[in-house]
């Protein structure tokens, strides 16, 4: 009877999880990892875990040198002008007293230059200060959080496995004293013996279906659901973090095309023959 009830179970347990295939192929599951409660699947869970907090540590080890590039782009930058600017007031020196849209154009070229400098020291920052860091310092209580659940699990897991091992000996111990008893019907002393083995397994079998039916939909769908906490507040930290980084670049990308969309104008607007009547005017006698 126990071995048709363990097929049956096997039975069901196959068609769940038949039935589980089907709603995750087709969309119509609530993918929630409360489905994911079959043992099997833990180390499943663990990867994903683990995966899950690996990626974490690349995109912050990533947007960490990605920072560091930016700031070093920044500082060339800003020495690049520093070092023209020195040549530009010689220029100035030298040059005729008088307006020119060509130097004034160089100028501005300059000077559009040092503010795409102090533009890569911003997005270096932000990409270090509020993107690479916080990523781990927010997400190193919630990988303390995941190890926990899994350690959880795993403990309660044993406990019922002990509290079964107990069960299926004090089964056996009551098969045998039923044995013991049918063999002397008359024994008061194996009678007793049968009684006790009796007794000692039906409340061993409730303990533990107790046990069993507290884990299986009270304990177990808790941490499952913590578990899916963790990933959500992942999810969250991460794409939070990644939308500065873009936000910080599309923001001086903007500013930065506005810029130098006034110079390309500037460009255009140059004419050299009014340069050359400002020049002509400045050596003529008053």
């Amino acid at each position: 009877k126990d071995k048709d009830q363990n097929q049956k179970k096997k039975k069901l347990s196959k068609q769940e999880q038949q039935e589980r295939n089907v709603k995750m192929a087709t969309g119509t599951g609530e993918g929630s990892l409360r489905e994911l409660s079959h043992p099997s699947l833990n180390d499943q869970l663990k990867n994903h875990n683990a995966v899950t907090f690996k990626l974490v540590r690349t995109v912050s080890d990533f947007t960490q040198e990605l920072s560091q590039m930016y700031e070093q782009h920044a500082e060339e930058l800003a020495l690049l002008v520093a070092n023209f600017r020195k040549k530009n007031a010689e220029l100035r020196k030298e040059r005729p007293a008088c307006p020119s849209s060509l130097f004034y154009t160089w100028e501005t070229l300059l000077q559009e230059v040092e503010v795409d400098s102090q533009a890569h020291s911003d997005i270096a920052s932000v990409f270090g200060r509020q993107v690479s860091r916080p990523l781990l310092e927010r997400s190193f209580h919630r990988k303390v959080q995941s190890r926990k659940v899994f350690a959880h699990r795993e403990s309660f897991e044993l406990v019922v496995n002990k509290a079964e091992e107990k069960l299926a000996k004090a089964r056996q111990d009551y098969k045998a004293s039923y044995l013991g008893h049918m063999a002397s019907p008359s024994n008061t002393a194996t009678l007793a013996a049968y009684l006790d083995a009796h007794n000692n397994y039906v409340t061993q079998l409730h303990a533990t279906n107790g046990m069993v039916e507290t884990y299986s939909h009270e304990t177990l769908p808790l941490l499952l659901q913590e578990l899916e906490e963790v990933y959500s507040d992942l999810c969250t930290t991460l794409t939070d973090s990644v939308l500065q980084g873009a936000e910080v670049i599309s923001t001086r990308a903007t500013e930065q095309a506005r810029r130098y969309e006034v110079l390309s104008s500037q460009c255009r607007g140059v004419t050299p023959s009014s340069d050359l009547v400002h020049f002509v005017r400045s050596l003529s006698p008053l």
